[in-house]
């Protein structure tokens, strides 16, 4: 794995085992898997995740860009651009062959327009607006907080302030 990603590296992974001492064994071997960048990493109380059969899904509704959103039961949640995990396997990806057999990441600078970026930080203030509500945390409810506050007109940067969190519990009652 060291030869793979550095300390401090956001990685998605799937927990094989967990030894007695502590240590855990992480599989990364599956294109969905693999170094984070270009996203949000939010941690919201790990109770309002609702668990599901996956974890890796896709936000379509009238965004005009596809963003993923890996929800862990944990707690955590990582909102990012599509594709904006660097696999391990993935041929698209920036990285060279090594002769160790592993992948050594080349430095490249990822260039994501305003739009984009005000989209997945729409989507990570939905999930952050589920969560002072206090409201299970799900794709579907996402998309419906996404689309309420493109319905609404408010902006991303007000999805957090208490006008917008309150018109919506009120949507949510009725």
């Amino acid at each position: 794995m060291r030869q793979l990603y550095d300390d401090d590296d956001l990685v998605s992974a799937e927990v094989q085992s967990v030894h007695r001492d502590g240590t855990v064994m992480l599989h990364t071997r599956g294109p969905k898997y693999g170094c984070m960048s270009l996203g949000q990493l939010i941690s919201v109380v790990p109770v309002l995740v609702k668990r599901a059969e996956t974890h890796f899904h896709r936000v379509c509704s009238d965004l005009k860009t596809d963003i993923e959103i890996l929800i862990g039961c944990n707690g955590y949640i990582w909102v990012g651009l599509k594709h904006s995990a660097c696999f391990t396997h993935d041929p698209e990806c920036s990285k060279s062959q090594n002769n160790t057999g592993g992948c050594e990441r080349e430095v490249f600078s990822t260039s994501v327009n305003a739009h984009t970026r005000d989209q997945v930080c729409r989507v990570a203030s939905a999930v952050r607006v589920l969560s002072m509500l206090h409201l299970a945390i799900y794709p579907k409810r996402i998309l419906d907080v996404v689309d309420r506050s493109n319905d609404w007109g408010v902006s991303n940067t007000d999805m957090l302030r208490r006008a917008f969190v309150v018109k919506f519990s009120e949507w949510m009652t009725d």
